[in-house]
């Protein structure tokens, strides 16, 4: 509820707070580069930032809170919200279009690893298929609750979804249900594939973390969290588990890739400050939680790893989303939002040089990894952001809202010749959009003043 977005290493410590934010932030994304962050907000704005907190862009579009942010690996920005719209965004031109199907809240989206379906979701209990272009393809409807989040395996075979049904479904790439994860005592709000996609995460409101086979065999049971568990996050090394819930908390789970030895038992909430204990489970899980990030001042709504694994960055309810270096540094504070960040997610590329954060404020920022500058703010979502899925390519990103629409936009950028050419690129990339808003929507005095604008821009 601070309204910012903190980035943390992974060894625990707070590398940066980020504000900007007007309203609980609910979801980041980092861009495919790892260079940027996009979060989404209950301010109704979707924004992006840099690395080193610097805000980038707001785009403002949804009509109510932003729930889900996501890049893909064409560097595209998703976001989902309570404006019943998933919408898509491009950093060189804010909204590439907004899908207009879901009946309620969009709360969760994601780009397929092929780039060539996006999957939405939210509180009409249905998940959307839809191809690049924005045609809706097909209707999951087996949920009978609210679903929370979507995540496919890396090989783009199964898709998972997170239900307040306290399941799990596991969909083959044709919409065809594989099997239904059963075991959660509560609402499940996170789920996440380990980077070999052997294995699954799931975080739920009956405080507990579940570990299932690719298979939907359950392998064990982290319990007792002292609140509910909202974002789960293996490491690119499978070595580390990251969970965040409403105890404002980050906890990194040691796991050292065992996930079939039995360990003594002992209460999760405990060993979140006792360093030396080890974690309580039921069975087969060995490892440690090794530290407890600190630093949000609300809840922490998403935790995530870059492609390298190098950072994890979180993003919170107070408006902020954090970079953190693997030694539990805080390395940026994504600020900016003007609400809560609820989404985030790195690009897709080596160094993860893209974070997209999505929060309430309505906006999705893209933010440079490296330097936590924001690159630039995405709006069109008219209420929440609630989600967001970058392209594998790095060319779109999809967002999602309570406004009950998708969005695409489209990104086309080269983020590979380093921070000064990126911003460089967005510049003149403003300029048309500068150009484009004076030549069709502007007042006409404005419109009047285009070629003292222009001459500005050139």
């Amino acid at each position: 509820w601070d309204e910012t977005i903190r980035l943390w290493s992974t060894a625990g410590q707070s590398i940066r707070e980020i504000r900007g934010h007007n309203a609980l932030v609910y979801d980041v994304s980092f861009s495919p580069d790892g260079q940027f962050v996009a979060s989404g907000s209950w301010d109704k704005t979707v924004r992006t930032w840099t690395l080193t907190g610097e805000p980038v862009a707001t785009v403002f579009g949804h009509s109510a809170q932003i729930h889900s942010v996501h890049f893909n690996q064409d560097g595209l920005l998703i976001s989902g919200g309570g404006d019943r719209t998933v919408r898509l965004w491009q950093l060189d031109r804010p909204l590439i279009t907004s899908l207009r199907d879901h009946q309620a809240n969009v709360y969760g989206v994601a780009f397929s690893p092929d780039d060539r379906v996006i999957a939405s979701a939210g509180a009409d209990n249905n998940i959307r298929l839809w191809n690049r272009n924005g045609k809706a393809t097909k209707i999951l409807s087996d949920h009978t609750s609210v679903i929370w989040e979507l995540s496919y395996s890396p090989d783009g075979q199964i898709l998972a979804s997170a239900s307040s049904d306290y399941t799990v479904k596991l969909w083959d790439r044709s919409g065809k249900l594989l099997t239904t994860l059963e075991g959660h005592e509560g609402p499940v709000y996170a789920v996440t594939f380990s980077a070999d996609g052997q294995f699954i995460a799931t975080g739920a409101g009956d405080r507990t973390v579940h570990i299932w086979r690719r298979d939907g065999t359950l392998v064990t049971r982290v319990v007792d969290f002292p609140k509910d568990v909202l974002s789960v996050a293996f490491s690119p090394d499978g070595k580390t588990l990251a969970t965040s819930g409403w105890d404002h908390f980050v906890s990194l789970w040691n796991i050292d890739g065992k996930l079939e030895e039995n360990v003594e038992k002992g209460k999760a909430y405990e060993i979140i400050y006792d360093l030396d204990n080890k974690i309580g489970t039921t069975e087969g899980f060995e490892g440690q939680a090794p530290k407890k990030l600190e630093g949000h001042q609300g809840w922490v709504h998403r935790v995530i790893y870059s492609p390298d694994g190098k950072t994890l960055a979180t993003a919170s309810a107070d408006g902020t989303a954090k970079l953190w270096s693997p030694n539990g540094k805080v390395l940026n504070t994504l600020e900016g939002h003007q609400d809560g960040v609820v989404s985030i997610q790195f690009s897709h590329d080596d160094r993860g040089s893209l974070i997209a954060t999505g929060s309430y404020d309505h906006t999705v920022k893209l933010w440079s990894s490296s330097t936590g500058e924001l690159v630039t703010t995405l709006r069109g979502h008219q209420d929440r952001v609630t989600n967001l899925s970058m392209s594998r390519d790095q060319k779109r990103i999809a967002t999602v809202g309570e406004d009950d629409r998708l969005l695409l936009w489209d990104l086309n950028l080269d983020i590979s010749g380093g921070q000064d050419q990126l911003l460089s690129g967005l510049l003149d990339q403003s300029c048309d959009w500068l150009e484009d808003y004076l030549q069709s929507r502007a007042p006409q005095e404005l419109k009047d003043n285009l070629k003292t604008i222009k001459a500005h821009c050139d």
